[in-house]
């Protein structure tokens, strides 16, 4: 007999494997229906494991970036396990026309912080020269992260997405 998985409103958070048979349980049951409280309590528990389980400790890397880049791969990170890049912009405003995705697993996010007071960081939508490291946009319009600004991507179906 196999026993079966994490059902898939679980494992699509980062730290799903974590989590105890109870914990799984009781997270499907309040998602299902199935879980009898009082009032707007299961909705407020199912909010709050929701928010615990996508809380993946942050590994950070600081760089600085040039005015224009592709398939961006910051110095000193590592895909699919680095999930926060401070990104100081060059003088003027940085370009990013992708984000580096091998070794990257589907939902993976990333914060991405501007900690300019000055300069914005833009992100081309499908602009990247290799198609899986392209970001997706609505109207393939060009994001842009001001200064002091904060965005999360997401992998997605070969693509990043804006969250």
């Amino acid at each position: 007999m196999t026993t079966p998985g994490p059902p898939e409103f679980i494992s699509q958070f980062p730290l799903a494997a974590t989590l105890t048979g109870a914990e799984i349980f009781l997270a499907d049951q309040l998602q299902n229906g199935n879980f009898v409280t009082r009032g707007i309590l299961g909705t407020q528990i199912l909010a709050y494991i929701s928010a615990a389980i996508a809380q993946a400790p942050l590994a950070s890397v600081s760089a600085t970036l040039g005015t224009s880049q592709d398939s961006y791969l910051a110095p000193g990170s590592t895909p699919g396990v680095t999930n926060r890049y401070i990104l100081t912009p060059a003088s003027g405003g940085s370009l990013i026309l992708g984000w580096y995705a091998t070794g990257v697993p589907d939902n993976w996010p990333n914060l991405i912080i501007n900690p300019s007071v000055a300069d914005p960081i833009e992100f081309g939508s499908q602009a990247s020269a290799v198609q899986a490291n392209g970001f997706s946009t609505a109207n393939n319009a060009t994001v842009i992260l001001p200064p002091g600004g904060s965005v999360w991507i997401r992998r997605a179906n070969n693509l990043w997405f804006f969250s």
